[in-house]
């Protein structure tokens, strides 16, 4: 009668020691993945001379389209297009992105812990990840982070939104998915309660009021936009009026507005 205890024994042993191994394997590519760049993740820098002049060539073409004189019925024009493909928008992002953000505000300063923000046009949603330095915060906090600089691997954090302009005009993304690295975290976790990857970002970057804008609205809090009108500088207005996103590019329609009276 002995032995049939000793052989339950060892059967559980085994099996904890099965259970542990899987865990072991499963936290283990879990962690790997995290700290993966997603496959979309394009390798640019600012200084190069190619993604500058790309950037350059995005900012003048957007002034030319925006500024072209169009005939305009009851105020308004026809609807025209335009089209923004995934390699002009990062080289605009990584090379003018900063630089536009502080014209915006004086005092606005790109957040340490922040790194490069980079996007990928899809059919029917757009990626949105940027480099983020958490365990910077880790050092500040006494949490963790090297001594010296508190900096750590960064990490991509990305989502996939679905943009949209609404009856109000106002522009919205709505969240689909949202990753770490190469790791999909439930949307209903990431951006919902204490625990949100928003808020968390929102504390990493000490909460500046512009970061909180826009944390709001990759939130799905608010719209990115309350209005989608663009003021020229000869008084007319041009509005965006659809915002689409397919493999490769993002197809923008606007129409060109008389001068407000």
């Amino acid at each position: 009668m002995a032995k049939a205890p000793r052989r339950w024994r060892r059967r559980l042993v085994r099996t904890g020691l099965l259970f542990a191994f899987v865990l072991s394997v499963a936290l283990a590519g879990s962690w790997w993945l995290a700290r993966t760049e997603p496959g979309w993740w394009p390798d640019l820098e600012p200084a190069d001379a190619e993604v500058a002049s790309l950037a350059g060539a995005v900012e003048k073409g957007a002034a030319a389209e925006l500024q072209n004189v169009r005939p305009t019925s009851s105020g308004s024009s026809e609807p025209w297009t335009v089209y923004l493909t995934t390699e002009e928008a990062n080289a605009w992002l990584c090379a003018r992105l900063p630089q536009w953000l502080a014209n915006q505000s004086r005092s606005f300063r790109w957040p340490g812990e922040l790194g490069s923000v980079q996007i990928d046009f899809r059919e029917g949603v757009i990626a949105v990840g940027a480099e983020v330095s958490v365990s910077r915060l880790g050092a500040e906090g006494g949490r963790g982070g090297s001594a010296g600089n508190g900096r750590g691997t960064p990490q991509i954090v990305s989502a996939l939104f679905e943009p949209s302009v609404d009856a109000s005009g106002a522009l919205w993304l709505r969240t689909r998915r949202v990753h770490l690295g190469r790791l999909p975290v439930p949307t209903s976790w990431a951006l919902g309660g204490g625990a949100s990857v928003a808020e968390g970002l929102a504390r990493a970057l000490k909460q500046s009021p512009e970061t909180a804008r826009v944390l709001d609205a990759l939130s799905g809090r608010a719209p990115i936009a309350s209005e989608t009108i663009i003021r020229l500088a000869d008084g007319r207005r041009v509005r965006v009026q659809q915002i689409r996103s397919e493999e490769g590019r993002l197809v923008v329609t606007c129409s060109t507005l008389g001068r407000a009276k």
